[in-house]
């Protein structure tokens, strides 16, 4: 959005200026749909997670 309409001015002259302002300001504030291209990758939490990681790009590699 260009910086010149966020300090637009205007006026609310009816009740259906009104609905389609307040309709705007709610969807401005609804969670966005996020989508993946790629899955996510798995958080390691432990340090057996971790080493089985390396082990594993170790042998299919042959270097970390």
């Amino acid at each position: 959005m260009a910086t010149s309409s966020i300090f637009t001015d205007f006026t609310i002259k009816d009740k259906e200026t009104a609905e389609r302002f307040v309709d705007a300001l709610v969807e401005s504030f609804e969670e966005p749909e996020t989508t993946f291209s790629m899955p996510r990758a798995k958080q390691l939490r432990s340090a057996e997670e971790i080493q089985n990681l390396i082990k594993k790009r170790k042998l299919n590699n042959g270097t970390i």
